[in-house]
């Protein structure tokens, strides 16, 4: 049997843009073809001006997706040092021939009530051992939870400590293998 390919959301745009600009842009010059007014320069020139109008909303709609992908991957990666994701600036969250979108300004807003919910999830597992599971990681992290910030979780794993953030948190819960051996 096989299995479903993924695509990027940026090979998804060409796809939508096919079916939403170019088979209508075929459909209409195959009408022309078979009245016989496809040789009438007035026909061309709609013709030629749909597939204009059509080749820079494709642009626009392809920078929207570019911005929102790259929103989605900075959110969803794995952060270096457990840092916070790094976002486009706000200077640079335009689109061309658009301006602002208001969802990708309220982004970075959305994630902070997410940050208070974890931490006061995270607030009674304090100076008790945990299980963490983490975005991006196979395993999930066990150790002692030292400290939830506003910021993220601090875990000591053995000898060392570990920052976690808040937008990288999946799940946390008592290490109930340790209370089972016990």
């Amino acid at each position: 049997m096989r299995e479903k390919s993924t695509r990027t959301l940026l090979q998804s745009t060409a796809v939508i843009f096919a079916l939403m600009a170019v088979l209508p842009l075929l459909t209409f010059a195959y009408v022309l073809q078979r009245l016989g007014a496809i040789q009438e320069l007035e026909y061309e020139a709609a013709l030629a001006f749909a597939l204009l109008v059509s080749l820079l909303g494709f642009g626009v709609f392809r920078a929207v997706m570019l911005r929102v992908s790259r929103v989605l991957t900075a959110l969803g990666a794995p952060a270096p040092d457990g840092a916070a994701p790094r976002l486009d600036p706000p200077e640079r969250r335009t689109v061309p021939a658009l301006g602002k979108i208001l969802e990708l300004e309220e982004l970075p807003a959305l994630v902070d009530p997410l940050s208070t919910l974890w931490k006061a999830e995270a607030e009674p597992y304090v100076g008790g051992q945990v299980v963490i599971s983490v975005r991006n990681s196979p395993q999930p992290i066990r150790g002692l939870l030292c400290q939830a910030t506003d910021d993220g979780l601090l875990v000591e794993t053995g000898t060392a400590r570990r920052g976690i953030t808040y937008q990288r948190l999946l799940a946390i819960e008592a290490d109930r293998a340790l209370s089972l051996a016990s």
